[in-house]
């Protein structure tokens, strides 16, 4: 999901990355159907949310655009994302105006 908020910060950002959004989170759906919202943000880092709670709690985006990630869906490629969001959850977000700029 690619967002576009309505901020200063994230005014700053787009013009900066020459973007048309400022944030984006990976929804991934598990194998009980359940979806979760994988996101980095300053307030709590590298988090995992259910989608229903996601969207009760995170209203501050103007607007969201979907993009689906064409994959193989193999097994092997299910446990590697897996273990890449498991292993990187409770990571503080670090975002500098030099990562920005930085091509």
């Amino acid at each position: 999901m690619l967002f576009y908020t309505d901020n200063i910060g994230a005014k700053l950002q787009r013009f900066f990355t020459n973007s048309d959004f400022d944030h984006v989170a990976m929804v991934a759906k598990l194998k009980n159907k359940d979806l979760m919202v994988f996101e980095s943000n300053q307030m709590h880092g590298v988090s995992i949310y259910d989608w229903k709670q996601y969207i009760q709690y995170f209203d501050l985006y103007g607007k969201v655009t979907i993009r689906k990630l064409n994959y193989i869906r193999k097994v092997e490629a299910q446990a590697t994302l897996l273990s890449f969001m498991k292993k990187n959850i409770g990571k503080k977000y670090d975002l500098t105006l030099g990562k920005l700029i930085t091509f």
